[in-house]
């Protein structure tokens, strides 16, 4: 799929897995706030080492059959804003003062919390950032391996009556500009300002195994 936001949310993300994704639910009985790092713990396995780009991705998503306020941006690719104070906002002595300015919420009943995506052929890649270059030997074809996906530190609230969704997807880089990259020339991408050397291709040919018995997530909550 190509997966920018919007097609996610609204053709991915239904709840339901399928050949392309593996999705965990929970319901929220009670408000449930997550304080920090979500940690995915997936046992994989592939045939497809020898490929250039071989991603495994979690997202977490917050749902609800009645809509609520939330920030996500929809189709047009930002969050707008209002203005509360005119430089109202002073960092330090003799700088520069910013405008203080509020987020426009708008309704949806579903929405992207966080998310984060690894190397299937690094399992040994951690929380810290110098463990990405980490890797004791390539991975062998049909084995399995046990990965850990941290997403995105947050600190968000799931209402109560809302469900969590935690999907286990390829690459999400969550960028209509790499959606571009597949239905593009390199000169339309050009003029777009984009350069695509520096881009990786949204359609690639891979597919992993996810061990539903051996896999979970735990949520750092507060209490």
């Amino acid at each position: 799929a190509h997966q920018h936001n919007a097609t996610l949310l609204l053709e991915v993300f239904d709840g339901k897995s399928a050949s392309d994704r593996v999705v965990w639910t929970m319901d929220a009985e009670k408000d449930i706030t997550i304080n920090g790092s979500v940690e995915v713990h997936v046992r994989a396995k592939t045939d497809d080492v020898n490929k250039n780009v071989l991603m495994i991705g979690a997202v977490l998503v917050d749902t609800a059959e009645q809509e609520f306020p939330c920030f996500d941006t929809g189709s047009i690719g930002v969050l707008e804003q209002k203005v509360v104070a005119e430089k109202g906002v002073v960092m330090a002595e003799n700088g520069e003062a910013y405008d203080l300015v509020e987020w426009e919420q708008r309704n949806c009943n579903k929405m992207i919390v966080s998310y984060g995506t690894m190397d299937l052929r690094n399992p040994e890649a951690g929380y810290e950032p110098a463990t990405a270059i980490k890797r004791a030997e390539p991975i062998k074809a049909g084995e399995w391996y046990d990965y850990t996906i941290y997403l995105q530190p947050n600190y968000y609230t799931v209402a109560a009556g809302h469900r969590l969704e935690l999907y286990i997807v390829p690459f999400c880089g969550f960028s209509s500009d790499y959606a571009a990259y597949d239905s593009c020339t390199a000169e339309e991408l050009a003029m777009m300002g984009l350069n695509p050397k520096a881009m990786v291709p949204f359609t690639k040919d891979y597919s992993f195994t996810v061990d539903n018995s051996s896999s979970f997530g735990l949520l750092p909550v507060v209490n």
